[in-house]
């Protein structure tokens, strides 16, 4: 008999995790999250560019609050490795903390994913955290949808049910 915890995992990726793509053809952005086969998942080649942007992104207003938020982002990691196309999965709570995130997101680059030794674009996750540290923010990732991801959204909004008047 499965255990109804596993069950309940399985059921939220279900949920959350994209269709198929069909197989040799590279997603149209346009059409969203699908999931694309790969043997290598793809590799940021930017990250300490990434931590200018994540510092200058961060909302300015909300430096010294002590919030430490979470956004996790679809991103489409083209064959060439850039992003062409980013969606946000699961909100921080703040639009303008959506906002940054999704201008961290744009900005990365790539090691593309491979299928068979080949380039092949696809759709990620990836979890940007803003910290009200002198770090402004870090990347977590790629992040993987299912019981540390849903434990994670229900620890952010517990918290900013509590900070918001």
């Amino acid at each position: 008999m499965p255990r109804p915890r596993l069950l309940v995992a399985v059921l939220v990726l279900l949920v959350l995790l994209p269709p198929p793509a069909a197989f040799g053809q590279d997603p149209d952005p346009a059409d969203g999250p699908v999931f694309v086969a790969r043997d290598v998942e793809p590799t940021i080649t930017n990250e300490e560019e990434l931590g200018h942007v994540l510092r200058r992104v961060y909302p300015s207003g909300y430096r010294d609050t002590g919030l430490d938020v979470t956004a996790i982002l679809w991103l489409y990691v083209a064959r060439d490795g850039s992003v062409g196309a980013t969606r946000v999965l699961k909100s921080t709570g703040y639009d303008v903390f959506d906002r940054a995130a999704t201008q961290v997101g744009e900005a990365m680059v790539f090691e593309p994913a491979l299928r068979d030794g080949e380039p092949v674009a696809v759709w990620m996750n990836q979890a940007i955290k803003f910290n009200s540290g002198d770090s402004g923010g870090f990347l977590e990732g790629p992040a993987f949808v299912g019981d540390d991801v849903v434990r994670e959204r229900d620890s952010i909004r517990n918290n900013q049910d509590q900070d918001k008047p």
